[in-house]
């Protein structure tokens, strides 16, 4: 047993941990302890839905098998430890490739599950739950349950989202989806402003299937909201140049880069990054040209590139905040939130729109809902908490609601006016967990513990 650190440094905490090899050794944990569990993969992001001082995590990335794989239907059956790299080591080359997709490819399957993670092609495709056809979790009496949308449906909808509350999941089935080619096709669009940004994002969104926008968080007045909308689809073999043709689904090894150490703090102050974010901008004109190859892992995982994300932004680490707002709200929620970060001190270049789709997730307390998501990094300075408190309440006035997964300090009272499941959420996991036998910090300030109905 020893430490486990994380990423994002706004929180730190030191767990007890346990690293099983087989479903026997996580049943004796819980028969032989009276403490709690958490589940947890191997990504290296520390928000509190990942630590559990008060007992101990359960990390699951030795239970990274394959147990079955159907060629003609595209069903993967495997253990919640696997990776998304282990996956298109594997499948890619084999033309399959993931149908919702995390922004790391540290990420594993169980995680994504418990966070039911959104991508860039949630207006098309929903979130991963849409593809997960059936779960094995470990519940708190050591008894494994097989639960899908149709045996043990409210387990389902309650893990699937529910940030690994509910017990230890075990196995995942999920259907990859069947792509041509490792590389993705995408357009650069420019946009002068907010308005402009919208309107391109939207209409975007009708036809291309991956759809996101970075948007400038320091610009202000009549420029506030400009960005780059980022249209892509994938790429087919007709597409790629003749010395690449005959090696479609394979990908040159990656040069990842790693920083030594902290990057000094005054570049992230507002003045520096508005001067990088407007280089970036001026600079899109370059990457005009229609249809431009881009492959896979530089378009889906590009920050895997640069080891020790929390390195960019200091010694104090960053926040990533991320809200969702509903159409009919999201222009005058987002101008407020724009000029509110644009005013920050210390400001993050890092920053994007995506759009959420009609797609009603089958997670109770899953994020997406129909609208626009905003997603940004916000270095760690004095006073940053009381700004995200007043984001979170322009957030909830406007219809929406802030995620889950990067959330260290939301308040149950809050909560509970955002994810109004939660209720439901409660009984079922009184159902399964009676004495709360799976908790983290994320759980026990937003009291996501069961409740008896």
């Amino acid at each position: 047993m020893e430490g486990v650190d994380g990423e994002e440094t706004m929180t730190t905490d030191s767990c007890q941990w346990s690293r099983p090899d087989t479903k026997a050794e996580i049943s004796r944990l819980l028969q032989e302890g009276d403490g709690s569990l958490l589940g947890r993969g191997t990504s290296l992001r520390n928000g509190e839905a990942r630590q559990n001082s008060k007992g101990t995590l359960v990390l699951m990335d030795r239970m990274n098998r394959f147990l079955n794989f159907n060629k003609v239907t595209g069903t993967l059956r495997c253990e919640a430890g696997v990776t998304i790299k282990e996956i298109m080591d594997i499948f890619l080359p084999q033309g399959w490739f993931l149908p919702v997709t995390a922004d790391t490819k540290q990420a594993t399957l169980g995680g994504m599950v418990a966070a039911d993670t959104h991508g860039n092609n949630h207006h098309k495709s929903g979130c991963l739950s849409e593809y997960v056809t059936g779960l094995e979790v470990m519940v708190a009496s050591g008894e494994i349950v097989y639960c899908s949308r149709e045996e043990n449906a409210d387990l389902f909808s309650a893990t699937v989202g529910g940030m690994g509350l509910t017990g230890i999941i075990l196995t995942i089935d999920l259907g990859l989806r069947k792509v041509p080619t490792a590389y993705m096709s995408v357009n650069y669009e420019r946009a002068r402003d907010l308005d402009q940004l919208l309107g391109r994002l939207l209409q975007a969104d009708e036809s291309d299937e991956y759809v996101t926008a970075w948007i400038d968080c320091t610009a202000g007045g009549s420029d506030l909201g400009r960005g780059i909308v980022i249209q892509a689809s994938h790429a087919v073999v007709e597409q790629l140049p003749p010395e690449m043709k005959n090696t479609p689904l394979i990908l040159e090894p990656e040069k990842a880069a790693c920083f030594p150490c902290s990057l000094p703090e005054f570049l992230w102050h507002r003045k520096s990054v508005k001067l990088v974010n407007s280089l970036y901008y001026l600079g899109s004109m370059f990457r005009r040209n229609p249809n431009r190859l881009v492959d896979c892992n530089r378009f889906f995982y590009g920050l895997d590139r640069h080891g020790h994300r929390e390195r960019f932004y200091g010694k104090e680490g960053y926040v990533q905040y991320e809200c969702v707002i509903p159409h009919d709200h999201v222009r005058n929620a987002l101008v407020k939130l724009l000029e509110k970060i644009g005013r920050l001190e210390r400001v993050s270049c890092l920053a994007k729109l995506n759009v959420c789709g009609p797609c009603q997730p089958v997670g109770l307390l899953s994020f997406p809902m129909k609208g626009v998501a905003l997603n940004v990094d916000i270095p760690v300075r004095p006073g940053l908490l009381v700004v995200l408190d007043e984001l979170d309440q322009w957030v909830l006035q406007n219809g929406g609601r802030t995620s889950l997964n990067h959330d260290n300090r939301m308040n149950a009272e809050l909560f509970q006016e955002m994810y109004p499941d939660v209720y439901l959420w409660k009984s079922i996991k009184h159902k399964y967990d009676p004495d709360n036998r799976f908790m983290s910090h994320l759980g026990r300030r937003l009291q996501l513990t069961g409740v008896e109905q």
